[in-house]
């Protein structure tokens, strides 16, 4: 595929077609039919703050209903107000251009979107067609003669690459070799400047302007390249193109940085560490424009060289080789953009294009996953904001691409999550100042089709901080933009709305804070590889006395606040009061110890201590802005735990004079996970892609074609999950967080010879948890009806005990003796209730004597189990 052929500089005169389709009419007998009409109504508004608010520090925000960009009217609203306006007019279109370089009088809109009056807004004017009274015939023709000291378009090129696909020499090349006559008349391979296009005009009395691309007077500005410019010109009339850098100790700064020095109400401090590189030269005492270019040169080489103004360099090229070795050369410069072709015969075009000048650039691309998507109106095209990772598989923003028509089909567009690779000529990276949250965005976003639909991850910031760097991206701070808030509400951002990734393990711990009497407790989560959330669990009362020790502190914990945190955490209808904490580093997971007066975790004149009473995995549920939910199995802290904001009561402003407070309890009497709960179902609420929010017993037990957190598209995965909780509601599928089954309390005694093979006593328990056909069985040294505590071994047999009853026959597995007979009598039995299951078990009995919640622990390194009942000391009066 060819580029069009190149147009002529003259115009092509406008001949009869010779075609007859009835009488003749004339030019006066059809102009009383034109009346006037309106195209746009309204056609500008005013919009954002200065509307909404009726006040501003900012910008004046205008949208401008077009579909293309309309200088002429963004210039006669500039030019409407006093000079101190100017700068702080903002432009919003319902399209993207390809590339908007601010000016300093007009600073069209940068962020990419799809701006509109979302908000108040107020219209000004109407874009009417009005009639021209006696109109009068003008004779159209090319502008043919360039003018000192008076504007005139600028010249943009060609792409060096078909549409559609990325830069690359071998593209340009076939590019090229398409125009054979390129090389029969020489190609001029300059460097494309990394900068801002500008004008210099210098008339032989010494008078000088410097005209921005957008044919703005930015002369003032710029004093050195002025001065400079008189020198470089001397005593001749001069216009020449070329192109403005900036570079800072030796090192090439960005486009942007540049235009932000010669936009400035003042002289910028580095205005004099600007580079005017010039590459033509338009008038030399005479119009010579139309020109060729390799004539031009020979005026433009009698322009002097200064410290600030450089004549570009250029290698003239008859073949492809010549043109491979040329483009790599100009395109790996310091500060390079690429490589800009110039046919030797080239005019200078005064209609601000040429096909005869095509464009290289440097290029970078990566693959980045879809946010969210943009629908272009009328056309089956969208523009997409695209997120990568960071180190912990977090989403950051990198900006939008320009409009595609890249989707699943030729009618419907990607999906969230969906990778896209995207080619950019630089990348930035911005932080905000006051939430420190970090995004890139790119500069030239083109997507390249297909979709990457092999692809599940999207690259990460190690490459973005890489391309950043290769790409001569700014690096600065800047406001997180509008664009960004409804697809990263203001609490994303808050560590406690965090999901981390479920295939890992998460640490979780508790400690008994002790400073002075005061007592409270740290609840502390993992939720990236270096930091913990926390959450400060009240105490309603202190220590009996003040402990002088950390062992003194510990043995008071043990016996004064121990037992409320048990009895809270075994009853459900107990709660702690809490609150958030600062986000702590992970060693505080491990570390237990004393810290002195005036430390972090002390008081100015008390020790701190800080006792671990539990360690634990969690799993993260639900995260809301009001609703935290994990699991978590410790030996205390265990099952499902709920933080919940509610309205303070009168009762609980001891410790939170707020309108609300947070509460903490251990969700025994509703276990069910609430992402599959109804009431998620009909809140409509669903955990972000590739987070089940469910406990790795449960999420193990969901088929595939429930497996909602592996959906990317948002509605679609609701529609799913509400399936799933709609079969667990029909019974057709059970994945309840807890686990129905039954318990037997047995003894069996002995009656004979003292020597037993079962052991030296004549008495042993037993204690028996059944769910379905999977068995949980103890021999014990002690009755459960005389003590809440007694250590054992598993059993061997337990499918045999649970049947078992009355005398047992010696020589059986039940009684192992040759001769001894004896008997199995059921001392309690009843429905059991079990929370956890692994090394630390949790369950809740209801038997006849037997009842309340008990915890079964393995002892570390041994065989041996501990079953206790969870300590319920008396209310405190």
């Amino acid at each position: 595929m060819a580029l069009p052929p190149e147009t002529d500089e003259e115009l092509a005169p406008v001949n009869s077609s010779g075609v007859e389709l009835g009488e003749e009419i004339t030019r006066d007998e059809i102009l009383p039919y034109f009346k006037s009409f309106y195209h746009t109504k309204p056609y500008v508004s005013l919009i954002g703050g200065l509307c909404t608010q009726g006040k501003t520090k900012g910008d004046i925000d205008i949208f401008i209903n077009s579909n293309h960009r309309d200088i002429s009217t963004e210039f006669r609203i500039i030019r409407m107000y006093p000079e101190k306006y100017w700068f702080r007019f903002r432009f919003h279109y319902p399209f993207e251009e390809e590339e908007r370089l601010p000016d300093a009088s007009i600073n069209l809109v940068d962020e990419k979107s799809h701006p509109g009056k979302f908000t108040d807004y107020m219209d000004i004017y109407n874009e009417k067609i009005e009639v021209i009274c006696g109109p009068e015939l003008v004779l159209m023709s090319m502008p043919k003669k360039l003018e000192l000291f008076k504007f005139a378009k600028l010249l943009k090129p060609a792409h060096g690459h078909y549409k559609g696909e990325e830069y690359s020499i071998d593209k340009l090349i076939e590019v090229v070799n398409a125009k054979p006559e390129w090389y029969e008349k020489g190609i001029y391979v300059q460097k494309k400047f990394d900068g801002v296009h500008i004008r210099g005009d210098h008339s032989k009395d010494g008078k000088v302007i410097i005209w921005s691309e957008e044919g703005n007077d930015i002369t003032s500005n710029l004093p050195t390249l002025v001065s400079e410019i008189k020198e470089a010109c001397s005593d001749h009339d001069v216009i020449f193109p070329g192109e403005l850098e900036f570079w800072s100790d030796k090192k090439h700064q960005s486009r942007q940085q540049t235009t932000a020095i010669i936009h400035t109400k003042e002289v910028h401090p580095d205005e004099s560490k600007v580079i005017l590189n010039a590459f033509d030269t338009l008038l030399y005492d005479q119009d010579i424009h139309n020109e060729p270019y390799s004539e031009r040169l020979k005026s433009h080489a009698k322009i002097k060289d200064t410290a600030h103004i450089k004549k570009a360099d250029y290698k003239l090229v008859h073949s492809p080789t010549e043109l491979r070795k040329a483009v790599e050369h100009y395109a790996g410069l310091p500060g390079s953009e690429g490589a800009y072709l110039k046919r030797a015969d080239f005019p200078y075009s005064l209609s601000g294009s040429t096909l005869l000048n095509i464009k290289y650039k440097n290029t970078f691309s990566w693959d980045v996953a879809v946010k969210s998507i943009d629908k272009i109106k009328g056309a089956n095209a969208w523009s997409y904001l695209c997120v990568i990772e960071d180190e912990h598989g977090e989403e950051v923003p990198c900006g939008k691409t320009y409009n595609c028509s890249i989707g699943r089909s030729k009618t419907e567009p990607l999906q969230e999550g969906d990778i896209l690779k995207v080619e950019f000529v630089n990348l930035n990276k911005y932080t905000d100042p006051e939430t420190k949250k970090v995004w890139y965005n790119m500069w030239s976003p083109h997507p390249i089709p297909p979709w990457r639909k092999e692809k599940t991850k999207p690259d990460n910031t190690l490459t973005a901080e890489k391309l950043v760097e290769a790409s001569h991206g700014t690096v600065t701070e800047k406001k997180w933009p509008k664009r960004y808030e409804d697809a990263y509400p203001i609490e994303d951002s808050d560590p406690y709305l965090t999901y981390p990734d479920e295939s890992k393990k998460w640490k979780g711990m508790v400690h008994s804070h002790i400073r002075g009497r005061s007592v409270h407790l740290d609840f502390r989560l993992q939720v990236t590889k270096d930091y913990m959330v926390g959450w400060t669990l009240y105490i309603p009362k202190g220590l009996s006395k003040d402990p002088e020790t950390f062992a003194e502190a510990k043995a008071l914990n043990e016996k004064e606040i121990m037992p409320i945190v048990l009895e809270t955490m075994s009853n459900p209808m107990k709660k702690f009061n809490c609150g958030t904490k600062e986000s702590e580093p992970i060693e505080w997971a491990t570390y237990e110890g004393t810290v002195q007066p005036g430390a972090v975790g002390a008081t100015k004149k008390e020790h701190g201590h800080f006792i671990i009473i539990d360690s634990f995995d969690v799993q993260f549920g639900a995260q809301k802005s009001y609703f935290h939910e994990y699991f978590c199995d410790g030996k205390i802290f265990n099952g499902r735990l709920i933080f919940r904001l509610l309205e303070n009561k009168e009762e609980w402003k001891k410790t939170d004079e707020g309108l609300m407070t947070w509460m903490m309890f251990n969700a025994l009497k509703s276990p069910m996970p609430y992402v599959i709960s109804t009431r998620a179902a009909k809140k409509s609420w669903i955990s972000p892609y590739g987070s089940s929010a469910l406990p790795r017993n449960i999420r193990n037990k969901i088929p595939e074609r429930f497996q909602y957190w592996k959906i990317k598209d948002a509605s679609r995965r609701r529609e799913v999950r509400d399936e799933l909780v709609n079969a667990i509601k029909k019974k057709l599928l059970k994945v309840d967080s807890i686990t129905q089954g039954d318990f037997k309390f047995l003894k069996q005694t002995w009656k004979g010879q003292e020597v037993i093979r079962k052991g030296p006593s004549r008495t042993l328990y037993y204690f028996i948890l059944k769910q379905g056909k999977t068995y949980f069985s103890l021999a014990l040294n002690t009755s459960l009806l005389a003590s809440e505590t007694a250590t054992g071994l598993p059993f061997r047999y337990p499918i045999s005990l649970w049947t078992a009853e009355g005398e047992i026959p010696p020589g059986t597995k039940l009684n192992p003796t040759k001769a001894t007979p004896s008997q199995i009598e059921v001392l309690d039995q009843g429905k059991a209730t079990i929370f956890i299951e692994d090394k630390v078990k949790k369950f809740s009995l209801k038997g006849k004597k037997i009842r309340g919640i008990w915890i079964a622990l393995q002892q570390k390194g041994s065989n041996l189990w501990t079953i206790e009942k969870s300590k319920s000391p008396e209310r405190n009066k």
